[in-house]
């Protein structure tokens, strides 16, 4: 599991797998977060507990600025971490999609000057997949159809003076047709494009981490992705 702050990446790992990588900080005890703002580079928390968890969690909102280019914790158990971290954020729940047409191009928008997947945030009663949906064919004025093949995103942001989790799930769809397609506007978006891969990395790596991120492990999935 990865969550972005601020476009770096937070790496819940499992203890027990361990890492192959090497890193550029090792923070040891619970003592050492109070000093994040000089982490540098890579760093590792080997016995990421879940009172170092909170305190880190709860130490980066604080904190406008850091240097540091990734965080990785070793966790006993991914699930009971994410309930911890989860606790310490309002959980906004959204939904997107991965859109192929027939020659396995992605459909892509473009939203404050930045290349991005159609996605938005769930309606009240709307099931996950309802909003995946209904999000695509709005922005994108397309016609498409949800395949279960899924992957779940994480990213902080500032709401409101509240920091916000936003937890989007993204499926692959296939496209039924785009005989109208058109950029939705009023949700600031300028453009709507057909790109095969090598156009879709080209274009996230000036994009958000995040998105990158999202694309790298759904093509990992072994989805209906062709790397063009």
């Amino acid at each position: 599991m990865v969550i972005f702050i601020n476009d770096r990446p937070i790496h819940l790992v499992d203890g027990q797998e361990g890492v192959n990588k090497k890193f550029d900080t090792i923070i040891s005890d619970i003592g050492m977060i109070s000093g994040l703002k000089e982490w540098r580079k890579k760093v590792l928390i080997p016995d990421a507990k879940a009172e170092i968890l909170t305190a880190f969690f709860r130490a980066i909102k604080e904190i406008k600025k850091f240097d540091f280019k990734s965080v990785t914790f070793l966790v006993n158990n991914i699930e009971d971490a994410k309930e911890t971290i989860f606790a310490e954020y309002k959980i906004v729940n959204a939904a997107g999609g991965l859109v192929l047409n027939k020659e396995n191009k992605i459909l892509m928008i473009h939203r404050l000057g930045k290349w991005d997947f159609p996605k938005g945030k769930a309606e009240k009663g709307e099931t996950i997949r309802e909003t995946a949906l209904r999000e695509v064919e709005e922005e994108c004025n397309v016609k498409v159809a949800l395949i279960d093949k899924y992957y779940i995103s994480y990213h902080t942001y500032l709401h409101k003076n509240q920091r916000v989790l936003k937890r989007t799930y993204w499926y692959e769809m296939r496209l039924i047709s785009d005989a109208h397609m058109a950029p939705q506007e009023n949700e600031g978006i300028d453009d709507v494009k057909w790109m095969n891969a090598s156009e879709m990395y080209k274009a996230l790596f000036k994009s958000y981490p995040s998105i990158l991120n999202v694309a790298k492990n759904m093509l990992s999935q072994e989805l209906s992705f062709s790397k063009g």
